[in-house]
Formats: structure tokens, C-alpha cells, sequence
């Protein structure tokens, strides 16, 4: 990046049917615009939270919070968003069976 600039994915959405699942860099979530909504379903999919501390090395300050959201999808397909160190990644599990 030019000047020591740089950018980072801060919210990830994934729309099925109407409902609309987004993810923000806190860890926090909207369901169809309301913060953190339960329970998580979206487009009739259940959608399962799960939190770790993961650590990289030995030193305390090398741990971080990971936050999964995993949308399980039909025929063991699964969408997982997950935050860590105020990152979205995501990734499309597609099954091969």
C-alpha cells in the first residue's frame, strides 16, 4: 500500500432469503438490522457461536479472542465467519460427497 496505508475487511454480510446476517470486527452481530438478535437462524438456517482464546507462542500478548459464527447449510455445506484481532475472515465449506 502507498504510504504505509493498508485496509482490512471490518463487517461481512451474507444475505439468504430475506433474513441478513452481518458481522462487525468487535464480535458483534445484526440480524436484519437488530444488534446481537437470537435466536440465530438465518434464511432457516441455524447459525452456531462459538468463542476460544487462541495463542501464538508463549507470551501472554500474543493470545487473542476468536469469535465463529458457522451457518450450517444443507448436505454438510457450512458458511464460517470468524473475528480475530478485529478481522473478518470467511470462508465456504462446500461438501465433495
Amino acid at each position: 500500500m502507498m504510504n504505509g496505508a493498508y485496509s482490512f475487511v471490518s463487517n461481512a454480510a451474507l444475505r439468504i432469503g430475506s433474513d441478513v446476517f452481518e458481522v462487525i470486527s468487535d464480535g458483534s452481530h445484526y440480524l436484519n438490522g437488530v444488534l446481537n438478535d437470537d435466536p440465530l437462524t438465518v434464511g432457516g438456517f441455524g447459525i452456531s457461536k462459538m468463542s476460544e482464546r487462541v495463542s501464538q507462542g508463549r507470551e501472554p500478548k500474543r493470545c487473542s479472542d476468536v469469535i465463529s459464527f458457522i451457518v450450517e447449510l444443507i448436505d454438510r455445506n457450512s458458511i464460517s465467519i470468524k473475528v480475530a484481532s478485529s478481522m473478518i475472515h470467511v470462508n465456504v465449506d462446500k461438501s465433495l460427497s
